[in-house]
């Protein structure tokens, strides 16, 4: 169980979204001590703001807005609920104050939601001391409490709630996964018995079988291991490239539409230099980067592909990005040509009576190339890399070129020649060079 909380400034917006769910089929209203007899949001709205303002001392942070979570695999009666956020609310404090409990059902795992005033009907303001250590230790007195699933500190409680319920996939699943690899299998087997996993291999069960076959001790140190070792991430990135397989991407907006259709993330982000893609599944909470997937779902290599149709903007960002790459790794405009026409973008020379006065870009291994000006395209115009190259290409072209580093003995020799030791000057120096006269002092009368 976590139990998420905040302090705000206002309740209106916080009801009327609560009052939505509801419109919707998606919450509906568990309890509340406004003694409203019309169950009106106004009238809930109404009495919360005219408690908060019995403390003239309180102008912030005048309610408390909490959500009571369970994992995806685990469930309770509404009483049973009613009773941990009674308990909660009277720990906490709170038992004394105006407040409106709804029961959500948009999200996989079971919760409840609560909106309080801090300040009670008598106008005392309610201590908020230590309350995020509060609820934490409150919340696993509960979980032992009513039995619920217990968030041990080793493992789980620094996970969030999105990152718990993975465990929807199946614990099963993710045993599977780590009986294939031998260091794990041995850390697994001190948990569970060999005959155990054998029957859950050949006849998966749901997690909350496997939770009551098991035990709650037993359970959670087995999820705390499948978790620490990241075992469900790797249901959840298979699970996300059968899905990419799926896809066509015949060009890249089909592709990035194909992907949004199948509730998969896909974000194109530039780093370094560079394009990529971020891939996800926000039901899960995982998200990958495309370098740790396939290389044929890579951001560049979606684009290399021939026989694929291109806007004109995906071109010039593909080339331009290539084309920065490319002239870093080259040492003169020839060979910066060269390797741009193996990477199948192919550089075209503009030049008149007075030479070379500009260049162009073509992809040529799709179906719609655009012809991209180099002055369109930041740092890789023409005039950019002749910079780039300057001193380079015509040291590389002309060797007959003296190293800069050769020096003639001739001339060091002429040089030392002219040095002096530091010291007494020579003899013939000395009596050339004119002496001061001593001032001769007074006689004293």
């Amino acid at each position: 169980m976590i139990c998420d909380f905040a302090k705000v400034q206002t309740c209106e917006s916080i009801i009327m979204y609560h009052e939505k769910k509801v419109h919707e089929g998606k919450a509906f209203l568990l309890n509340n001590n406004t003694f409203s007899n019309r169950n009106r949001p106004s009238d809930y709205i109404n009495v919360l703001n005219q408690t908060a303002s019995l403390n003239q001392f309180v102008s912030k942070n005048k309610f408390f807005n909490c959500s009571i979570n369970l994992p995806a695999f685990e469930n309770i009666s509404y009483e049973m609920f009613l009773k941990v956020a009674g308990e909660y609310l009277f720990e906490m404090g709170y038992s004394e104050c105006p407040f409106v409990i709804y029961r959500h059902k948009d999200k996989d795992h079971h919760h409840i939601h609560i909106i309080a005033t801090t300040v009670d009907f008598s106008g005392k303001k309610v201590s908020d001391y230590k309350d995020q250590y509060n609820s934490e230790k409150l919340s696993r007195d509960l979980e032992r409490k009513y039995n619920l699933y217990i968030v041990e500190k080793k493992g789980l409680d620094r996970k969030r709630l999105s990152e718990i319920n993975a465990a929807r996939y199946s614990v099963s699943n993710a045993i599977c996964k780590g009986f294939s690899q031998m260091g794990k299998r041995i850390d697994i087997l001190k948990i569970i018995p060999y005959s155990f996993f054998f029957s859950i291999k050949s006849n998966p069960i749901d997690n909350n079988t496997l939770l009551r076959s098991l035990g709650h001790d037993k359970y959670n140190s087995l999820v705390g291991f499948l978790f620490d070792n990241k075992l469900f991430e790797d249901i959840s990135k298979e699970k996300l490239i059968k899905l990419i397989n799926q896809i066509p991407h015949n060009s890249r907006n089909e592709f990035e539409a194909g992907c949004k259709e199948k509730g998969i993330y896909i974000r194109a982000v530039y780093n370094k230099g560079k394009l990529s893609y971020v891939y996800g599944l926000k039901e899960d909470n995982f998200y990958i980067k495309d370098s740790k997937l396939p290389k044929k779902f890579s951001y560049n290599r979606l684009l290399t592909s021939e026989g694929k149709t291109f806007s004109f903007a995906e071109q010039r960002k593909f080339i331009q990005t290539l084309a920065i790459r490319t002239l870093k790794e080259s040492h003169s405009f020839n060979d910066f040509r060269a390797k741009l026409e193996q990477r199948k973008i192919d550089v075209i020379v503009h030049e008149n009576t007075s030479g070379i006065f500009g260049i162009s870009y073509r992809a040529t291994d799709i179906e719609n190339p655009f012809i991209i000006k180099a002055s369109s395209l930041d740092g890789v115009s023409y005039k950019d890399i002749i910079k780039s190259f300057e001193g380079r290409e015509l040291k590389h072209e002309n060797p007959q070129i003296a190293d800069e580093n050769h020096i003639s003995t001739d001339i060091v020799s002429k040089v030392l020649s002219n040095v002096q030791p530091k010291g007494r000057k020579k003899k013939e120096e000395d009596d050339n060079t004119p002496r001061k006269k001593k001032k001769k002092k007074g006689r004293s009368l």
